[in-house]
């Protein structure tokens, strides 16, 4: 393929700039045909998925706090993932199984974006309600003290490939998040966390 002059100082050029100048100019350009922008990759429920595993199975990185993972998702534009049908967790949990295999086989657990709002009541990060008598959370849960609390998705039954929402304490951390990308993203909810961010 043979370059204009033109193209080719551009390249050149490009080459030259810092590494993250080029990534930032790829992730704000960027659009994929499929309908999510990178580095989102489009569900068979329409969704945009972004899962990041910051403490590798080799044992690199380091696990992150639920603060930290919707930071994290917030800085590549989306949030954390809003698990607000069974579908929407079944897409979610075959997309882990392909995509991440040995971490499934190991257990891997990843933030989602639930959080408890006062004793009973739980939020997606969105700001609509979380079903508390839906059966995407374990038996039992979500757990009734004075804690704040947010949601985690952990592999209970490697059979079918089911996953169910936990809930963990603030100063817990995960090996894993899901981010979603929507083509607007809400963030002015009045009872957003901010706090913990």
């Amino acid at each position: 393929m043979c370059l204009s002059a033109s193209v080719q100082q551009m390249w050149e050029r490009m080459a030259s700039l810092p590494v993250m100048v080029v990534v930032s100019v790829a992730l704000v350009s960027s659009v994929m045909a499929a309908g999510c922008r990178a580095p989102f990759v489009q569900q068979v429920d329409e969704s945009c998925l972004h899962v990041v595993v910051s403490y590798q199975l080799n044992n690199q990185g380091a696990p992150v706090s639920w603060a930290g993972a919707r930071s994290s998702c917030r800085k590549v534009g989306g949030d954390l993932v809003v698990l607000d049908s069974h579908e929407k967790l079944q897409v979610l949990s075959r997309y882990l199984d392909t995509v991440l295999p040995e971490e499934t086989k190991a257990g891997y657990i990843y933030w989602v974006g639930g959080y408890r709002v006062g004793r009973k009541r739980w939020r997606w990060v969105d700001g609509s309600l979380v079903d508390l008598k839906s059966h995407i959370w374990t038996p039992s849960r979500p757990t009734q003290d004075n804690v704040d609390r947010f949601t985690i998705l952990v592999p209970v039954d490697q059979v079918h490939h089911r996953r169910y929402l936990l809930d963990y304490e603030t100063s817990s951390r995960g090996p894993g998040f899901v981010c979603e990308w929507k083509e607007r993203n809400t963030s002015d909810s009045s009872e957003e966390r901010s706090d913990f961010l």
